[in-house]
C-alpha cells in the first residue's frame, strides 16, 4: 500500500535541512556513522517500510546499507510533526519504532515547539524553545545539541555548531 502525505511546509523542511546538516557534518568529521533523508526507506518487516525524516546509523551497521534501504532498525530516527503526519507518527510510526529495536527517536513538533526523545530507557521532554538545555543523544553519544539552536535556528548556523560540537570532543 502506498501512501502519500501533503507536501512539507517550509518550517518542517528548515528544521530538516538543519539537523540533517548538523548531523552529517558532524558524521563526516567524526567518522561515526551516517546519516538519510526522508527519501531512504528503512525495512522493518516485509510489509512494513517506513520513510523516517531522518535516520542516523553508527559504522558497524552502515553493512546494513543497501540501495535504496536500510535493512533492519536505525540507531537513531528523527520525526518532524506535520498535520499531515502527525497521528502516523505519534501513534503508527512511534510504537512500532520502540518495538523495532531503535535506539532513540525525536519527535520534533513544529507547532508547539516541543522535542521529546524516546527510547526504551527514557522519554524526555523539552518544551522551552529558548532553553539552552542539551539534548544528548544515547546513541551517539558526542552529538549534544542545544534545544534553542533547533527553533533559533537564524542565531545559531548549522556549520557553526557542528564545528562547536566537533572541537569539544
Amino acid at each position: 500500500m502506498l501512501v502519500i502525505h501533503s507536501p512539507a511546509n517550509q518550517e518542517h523542511e528548515d528544521i530538516f535541512g538543519y539537523l540533517y546538516t548538523i548531523f552529517r557534518l558532524f558524521l563526516e568529521m567524526t567518522g561515526n556513522g551516517k546519516v538519510l533523508g526522508s527519501r531512504f526507506v528503512m525495512r522493518l518487516a516485509p510489509k512494513w517500510n517506513p520513510e523516517p525524516d531522518i535516520m542516523v546509523v553508527k559504522p558497524e551497521k552502515c553493512n546494513n546499507l543497501k540501495d535504496g534501504y536500510l535493512e533492519g532498525p536505525a540507531d537513531l530516527v528523527v520525526e518532524i510533526l506535520s498535520d499531515a503526519t502527525r497521528d502516523v507518527d505519534l501513534n503508527k510510526k512511534l510504537p512500532y519504532y520502540l518495538k523495532s529495536g531503535i535506539g532513540e527517536i525525536w519527535i520534533i513538533d513544529p507547532e508547539s515547539k516541543k522535542i521529546t526523545i524516546n527510547s526504551t530507557e527514557r522519554v524526555e521532554s523539552y518544551s522551552d524553545p529558548h532553553s539552552a538545555e542539551i539534548i544528548r543523544s544515547n546513541a551517539f553519544p558526542d552529538l549534544a545539541i542545544q534545544v534553542r539552536w533547533i527553533w533559533n535556528r537564524q542565531d545559531h548556523p548549522a556549520i557553526k555548531v557542528t564545528k562547536e560540537l566537533v572541537s569539544k570532543r
